[in-house]
């Protein structure tokens, strides 16, 4: 699953999977090797957006 998600070419990709499938650990690889400019999908290296991330947990304080 992770790899199919970190080599597709799509510009919009989820992940739908149960519990402890990996999905945050995927998401924040994708993250991590953008922003080091080392993605192995090329066109994803060149970051010209904000890179956003969606979490449908909320921040427990302001501090976060």
């Amino acid at each position: 699953m992770a790899l199919k998600f970190l080599m597709s070419p799509a510009s919009t990709r989820v992940i739908i999977t149960g519990n402890q499938a990996g999905k945050t650990a995927t998401a924040m690889m994708d993250a991590s090797l953008r922003l080091l400019g080392i993605h192995p999908v090329k066109k994803r290296n060149n970051i010209t957006k904000p890179i956003r991330c969606i979490s449908k947990c909320l921040p427990k304080s302001d501090e976060a």
